[in-house]
């Protein structure tokens, strides 16, 4: 099948007999995958939910479908896509997650996607990400913080490579807050990205001068650290 719809998957441990039990933290030694989906065309996820897994809903291989509705929570990794093309994320959860979802992949539309007490948001790899209606809150000083959007691959990250580089990401309407700390990180093989409306408290770190951000509206108590460009442009 290429549709699920109306569940709920959960890690060993979130319940004894019949008490909904979670963890306090997330559980790192924990191994458990709740969803594969391998080599599919127009997949549908829609009103799942998934609960202290490592991974809790993995793509490999998957073109022209969509994740709606849906909600992470307590994951190492609450959604990993890789080769994954021509998608629709919409009204995504994570709480309390690691990192809540790394796509790897092209031309993305994400509408309505929330974060809150996560380390990380969302790591993106590849070209043509558009974001509608994010928000990503960690306020929480207790929990770590590892930047709310992370944009590129690292020199040394196995795909790193100067033919396959990141770039056409747009974020629009966004609020990240993370109590003063770094928010967004552009690494290496990242080029261009345009911010329209958004709300930024924290620092946004770049790696390269190759990274370039256009602002056409932002505002909040941001600043950008590192080597990157960036420029203002005025919106009538």
């Amino acid at each position: 099948t290429h549709e699920f719809s109306n569940i709920g998957i959960y890690a060993q441990g979130f319940f004894r007999g019949t008490d909904h039990t979670p963890p306090k933290t997330v559980n790192l030694q924990n191994q458990q995958i709740g969803l594969v989906m391998v080599y599919n065309t127009n997949p549908k996820i829609d009103g799942c939910g998934f609960y202290g897994l490592k991974y809790g809903l993995f793509f490999k291989t998957s073109y022209f479908g969509s994740v709606k509705n849906t909600y992470f929570e307590l994951c190492q990794t609450g959604l990993y896509t890789t080769d994954y093309n021509a998608n629709l994320l919409e009204n995504i959860v994570g709480f309390y997650c690691k990192l809540v979802a790394e796509i790897n992949g092209s031309q993305i539309v994400v509408n309505n996607f929330n974060s809150e007490y996560c380390e990380s948001t969302l790591k993106f790899k590849g070209k043509n990400i558009v974001l509608n209606g994010v928000y990503c809150e960690n306020t929480d000083l207790k929990i770590p913080s590892n930047y709310h959007l992370i944009f590129g691959r690292d020199e040394k990250d196995p795909a790193f490579s100067s033919r396959s580089i990141t770039t056409g990401v747009v974020l629009n309407g966004v609020t990240l807050t993370a109590n003063g700390r770094d928010v967004m990180l552009l690494e290496d093989d990242m080029r261009e990205l345009t911010i329209t409306g958004a709300n930024m408290n924290g620092n946004i770190i770049t790696k390269r001068a190759s990274n370039k951000i256009i602002f056409r509206s932002a505002i909040g108590n941001y600043k950008v650290i590192g080597q990157g460009k960036h420029r203002k442009v005025e919106v009538e």
